[in-house]
Formats: structure tokens, C-alpha cells, sequence
């Protein structure tokens, strides 16, 4: 474990819990979409999906799993519980795994590459090859999701 880091408390999650946030979960999708066509996602009856929505029974964790096909978010209140999140797997950066470290180290090095006050090459070959090209890769990624999103909400507001 990381030095300086210490896990939250783990609280067991007791069916009761299960239910709720299973029911968290299901009341919006079986609003928008209704429950037949949840249940055709999940791969279970429609009777499941409402008994689980209405808390009289809960889910089996593959239906649970199948549901992040309708809300990438599906699991995070299971999650939560846990102290945890999930994180799309094309967000995860180089080989150390941490995509917030790798996007820093990234940033830092086109920070000085094209700063106003350095000198062109500033970058070397070196430096330049000691980046890995998943970071640059995820941080070229992360730049596009941003742009994207903001045309969204630029043509949103319009």
C-alpha cells in the first residue's frame, strides 16, 4: 500500500443495502427506458428487474455487470461503499498505471517544450523517448474527450 494512504473503514454491505442500491440504480433506468427493455439488457424477465427495482429480491452480480451496457456509472454506488470508483480502462495510463501521474509528467514536459521563455528544442531526443506512449497516447485522449465534450456544450447552449 502506498505510504500515507489509509483505506476508509470497510462497512460489509448487508442484502437490505444490496437492495437499495440495486433499487438506486434500476428506478431511473425503468424510467427512461422501461423495464422490459431493462430486463433485455440485464439478460433476466421483466419480473426480475421490477421485484429488484421494488426491493422484494435482489439481483445476481452478472445482471448487476450487465447493466454498465445502459449507465457506465451502473456499479459506482456499489462501489462507493467500498471507498472505491471505477475507471474506464482507456483512462489508465502507462505502465505504472497511474493516468494522473502520467498526464502531469506529460504536461509538465509540453509546459517547458513550448513555454514562451524556452529555447526551440528544449525538449531533447532523450526526454522526448523517456515518456511512455500510453501517456502520450492517454493524455492525446484525454485532450480529444475534453474537446468533444465542450462542442457538446458549446452547441448545447447555442
Amino acid at each position: 500500500m502506498t505510504a500515507g494512504i489509509v483505506p476508509p473503514a470497510f462497512v460489509p454491505l448487508t442484502e437490505d443495502d444490496a437492495r437499495e442500491l440495486t433499487r438506486n440504480l434500476l428506478v431511473p433506468l425503468c424510467q427512461n427506458l422501461g423495464p422490459l427493455r431493462v430486463s433485455k439488457v440485464l439478460g433476466c424477465d421483466e419480473k426480475t428487474v421490477r421485484n429488484a427495482r421494488d426491493e422484494t429480491s435482489t439481483l445476481r452480480i452478472d445482471l448487476l455487470i450487465n447493466a454498465l451496457g445502459l449507465n457506465p456509472e451502473a456499479l459506482d454506488g456499489f462501489l462507493l461503499r467500498a471507498g472505491r470508483r471505477s475507471v474506464p480502462i482507456e483512462c489508465v495510463g502507462a505502465a505504472d498505471g497511474d493516468a494522473l501521474c502520467n498526464l502531469l509528467k506529460v504536461s509538465h514536459l509540453l509546459s517547458m517544450a513550448f513555454s514562451d521563455q524556452s529555447t526551440p528544442g528544449a525538449l531533447d531526443d532523450a526526454e522526448l523517448m523517456a515518456i511512455p506512449a500510453d501517456a502520450l497516447d492517454a493524455c492525446a485522449r484525454a485532450i480529444t474527450a475534453m474537446q468533444t465534450r465542450q462542442s457538446a456544450v458549446r452547441a448545447g447552449r447555442k
